[in-house]
């Protein structure tokens, strides 16, 4: 067997990982057993994967070692953070940390789901809602000072609406004015045309006068 890379037995081996055990300083939150049948490992799968790929992108290999680390029924974090003390470095702390949390979390849920995962899933539905929301408002001119655009030009769409129906009134009523002076120009026109051609039809009367030119007298 080796450890770190030199060949020692196993009782030498363990020997020296009880030291590092002894050493590694851990939070509290270590005191607590987990117990990972109690545990939706689905769910704390996909954490660690995508947590780990954001510490060392599009590496597979070190998210396979870390489930099998946690592959048992009692896994022990103290030493899965000595193992993962090589790959992560300065980060191994503060992961195993969280991980730890989440486990003792989930096994106290009935679904065995942490609820600081639900937490975070809730949160990232709200930004997202948010986010269409913003999209939806750009779209149509919204946001705070948007709405109050939109509400001044809708203002004054309804007013230039009245304005242009008012214009059309009055045009109407012009209209109407002018169609009746039309209409009774025409009518005076046409009664004086028909007393004119009366007046013209009507017999002359002729005039009797004597052989000087005076009117005769009966």
């Amino acid at each position: 067997m080796s450890f770190r890379g030199v060949p020692v037995s196993s009782a030498e081996a363990k020997q020296r990982q009880e030291r590092d055990l002894a050493k590694l300083r851990v939070p509290k939150i270590y005191r607590e057993a987990v117990d990972m049948t109690k545990v939706n490992r689905p769910i704390i799968n996909r954490w660690i994967t995508t947590k780990l790929n954001e510490l060392l992108p599009d590496d597979d290999i070190i998210t396979d070692y870390t489930l099998e680390l946690l592959g048992g029924d009692k896994p022990d974090i103290r030493e899965i953070q000595l193992n993962l003390n090589g790959f992560l470095e300065e980060n191994t702390a503060k992961f195993c940390k969280e991980l730890w949390e989440l486990l003792v979390a989930a096994q106290k849920d009935k679904d065995g789901i942490p609820p600081q995962l639900i937490a975070i899933k809730k949160e990232q539905m709200e930004q997202e809602r948010v986010k269409r929301e913003i999209k939806i408002e750009s779209w149509s001119g919204g946001g705070g000072g948007g709405r109050d655009r939109g509400d001044r030009r809708e203002r004054n769409d309804r007013r230039d609406a009245k304005g242009r129906n008012r214009r059309d009134g009055d045009r109407r009523n012009g209209d109407r004015r002018d169609r009746d002076r039309d209409r009774d120009r025409d009518d005076r026109s046409s009664r004086s045309s028909r007393y004119n051609r009366s007046r013209s039809r009507s017999p002359t009367v002729k005039k009797e006068t004597d052989e000087y030119g005076r009117d005769r007298k009966d």
